[in-house]
């Protein structure tokens, strides 16, 4: 059903967008520590979407920008506890986004990128 996907690619964009604000809010209070229990949920998360072959460039982008976040946010902490390293659910969300037609999400998913140990 197209109203089904188009409606999981939105709440899913929706959520992704409201965990990088709050990343970026609690980076600039220095507050980082607050995430750390939640870091494993947000694994989930992102798993879940990178199994779904139904996702838009926005989600795509997003994701992104949610690992590159919490990698720039948590350093080492973040890749202890599996949010990016070797987490091939992470690696193939950063690889479909380099991959993309959208030099915008090409851009975001490289900077995520380069955030990650290789």
């Amino acid at each position: 059903d197209e109203d089904l996907v188009e409606y999981c690619n939105v709440l899913r964009d929706s959520v992704l967008e409201a965990l990088s604000g709050i990343v970026q809010g609690l980076s600039s209070v220095k507050k980082q520590n607050m995430l750390a229990g939640y870091v494993p949920k947000i694994v989930q998360f992102l798993e879940l979407i990178a199994r779904d072959d139904i996702k838009s460039e926005a989600v795509i982008k997003n994701c992104a920008g949610v690992i590159g976040d919490y990698a720039n946010l948590l350093g080492q902490q973040a890749f202890a506890q599996g949010l990016v390293g070797s987490n091939p659910a992470i690696r193939l969300l950063l690889d479909e986004g380099k991959r993309s037609e959208d030099s915008g999400v090409v851009d975001l998913a490289e900077w995520a990128s380069a955030k990650l140990p290789m």
